[in-house]
C-alpha cells in the first residue's frame, strides 16, 4: 500500500529538482513538457503513474526551458536507471519522443526502458522482465557497503559481454539467488556449486543453462551459441519412476520423453496434463478406462506427463490442459488430438475413426 501513496507524478520547476530526483537507486522517469504542451499528452503522462507504481516514479515539467538547459527534447519522456546498475558502457538514460495519449499504453511503455544490466526483483519480474529471450546471472546480490565490491564485480561483467550484443533481442539481469529458488530448481542449479549461476530463457518452455565457469569469455560464447541455434535446452525432469511392465498408462519424464514417445516402435498416444485443474483431474478418472478398453492391442501405448514438473519437447502446445498427442509407429512427430477429447468416449473415437486402431473384441460383444 505504501506504493500506492502521493502524486502519481511530482512536479519540478527547476533543473535542479529534476537533477536531484532523477539521481536515485530507484528508476525514475521525467516528461519534459512545456506550456504548449497538449493537456491530453500532460493527463495521460500523469494518470501513467497510476499503473506503474510498482516498478517506477514519475516527475513532470512543464516550462520548456528546462528542456532545452538539459538538451532534452520537448515533449518526451526520459527515464533515468538506477544509479547503481549504471556502468561506463552506457548512459544510464532511455528517451522516448514518441508519447501516446494513452495512458495505458505509456505505463507499458516504462517496462521496456531497462539498463545495459538490469537487476530482476520480486517487483519487476512480471511488468519488466516477463520479456523473452532474458539472460540472468543469479548469485548474492548484495548492494551495501560490505557486499558492493563482489556484486559490482559480477554485474560489471555481464556487461561487458552485454554491450556486444545491443543489437539483439537478448534482455541480460541479475538476480539474488535467494529471492528465485524456483527458477534454480527448473535449470536443476540449485546445487551448483559455482558463485554464479546462469540461465537463459527463451520461448516458454525453452530454457538453457551455462555449465561453464563464468567468464567473460565462456558467457560471451554461451550466447554466441545460443544465437546460432547450438545450445541445447535444458529439459526439467523427474526421476524416470518405477512402475509395473504391463501398467495400463506408462508415466513419462522430460527425460524420458523422447524415448517412449518419438522413434517409438509403437503407436503412442500421450496426455499432457498438471496434477490440478478440474478438466486434468477428470481426465485421470477417465484415461485409464481408455487404456483398458485397448488392452491386448500390441502395438499401442498409453502414455501421460505431468508438465508441471517436466518439460515436454520444444514446440509442444499445451497452454490449455489436458492436451493429447498422437505418435504413430517409427515417427519422430506427435500430431494433436483434435479436437480435445472431453472423455473416454471422445479418445476412443479418434482413435478408431482418425487413426484406425480398434480394441481387440471381446468375445461376445460388437465393436461400433
Amino acid at each position: 500500500m505504501k506504493k500506492q501513496a502521493g502524486p502519481s507524478s511530482l512536479f519540478m520547476d527547476s533543473i535542479e529538482d529534476v537533477k536531484q530526483f532523477s539521481s536515485s537507486d530507484e528508476t525514475r522517469a521525467v516528461a519534459f513538457f512545456s506550456a504548449e504542451t497538449s493537456g491530453l499528452l500532460v493527463d495521460a503522462f500523469i494518470e501513467s503513474g497510476n499503473f506503474a507504481r510498482d516498478i517506477i516514479k514519475l516527475g513532470h515539467v512543464t516550462n520548456g526551458a528546462i528542456a532545452m538547459d538539459m538538451g532534452i527534447p520537448l515533449n518526451s519522456v526520459v527515464v533515468f536507471h538506477p544509479r547503481h546498475l549504471v556502468t561506463k558502457y552506457e548512459s544510464g538514460r532511455s528517451i522516448f519522443r514518441d508519447l501516446s495519449t494513452n495512458a495505458t499504453a505509456m505505463s507499458e511503455m516504462y517496462a521496456t526502458a531497462r539498463p545495459l544490466v538490469g537487476q530482476v526483483t520480486k517487483d519487476n519480474v512480471v511488468k519488466v522482465y516477463a520479456h523473452r529471450p532474458l539472460l540472468v546471472a543469479y548469485f548474492e546480490v548484495d548492494w551495501s557497503r560490505e557486499g558492493h565490491k563482489s556484486t559490482q564485480y559480477w554485474h560489471t561483467m555481464l556487461a561487458s559481454v552485454a554491450k556486444d550484443f545491443t543489437n539483439t533481442d537478448i534482455v541480460f539481469a541479475i538476480a539474488n539467488e535467494a529471492d528465485f529458488p524456483g527458477d534454480l530448481q527448473i535449470l536443476g542449479l540449485s546445487d551448483w556449486g559455482e558463485d554464479v549461476v546462469v540461465g537463459l530463457f527463451a520461448t516458454k518452455p525453452a530454457k538453457y543453462r551455462m555449465s561453464e565457469e563464468l567468464s567473460p569469455s565462456s558467457l560471451r560464447d554461451f550466447v554466441q551459441d545460443y544465437l546460432q541455434g547450438s545450445l541445447e535446452p535444458y529439459l526439467t525432469s523427474e526421476l524416470p519412476p518405477r512402475e509395473a511392465k504391463n501398467a495400463l498408462v506408462k508415466t513419462v519424464v522430460g527425460s524420458t520423453f523422447k524415448k517412449v514417445v518419438l522413434n517409438s516402435e509403437r503407436n503412442v498416444v500421450i496426455k499432457l496434463c498438471v496434477p490440478t485443474g478440474e478438466a486434468c483431474t477428470k481426465a485421470k478418472e477417465w484415461y485409464p478406462k481408455v487404456a483398458e478398453k485397448f488392452k491386448g492391442v500390441g502395438d499401442l501405448v498409453f502414455a501421460e506427463m505431468n508438465v508441471a514438473l517436466n518439460d515436454p519437447p520444444l514446440g509442444t502446445n499445451y497452454d490449455s490442459l489436458p492436451v493429447f498427442y498422437f505418435s504413430a509407429r517409427g515417427s519422430t512427430e506427435m500430431l494433436p488430438v483434435t479436437p480435445t477429447p472431453a472423455d473416454d468416449a471422445d479418445l476412443q473415437f479418434y482413435l478408431k475413426h482418425t487413426v484406425h486402431i480398434k480394441p481387440i473384441k471381446k468375445a461376445g460383444k460388437e465393436e461400433l
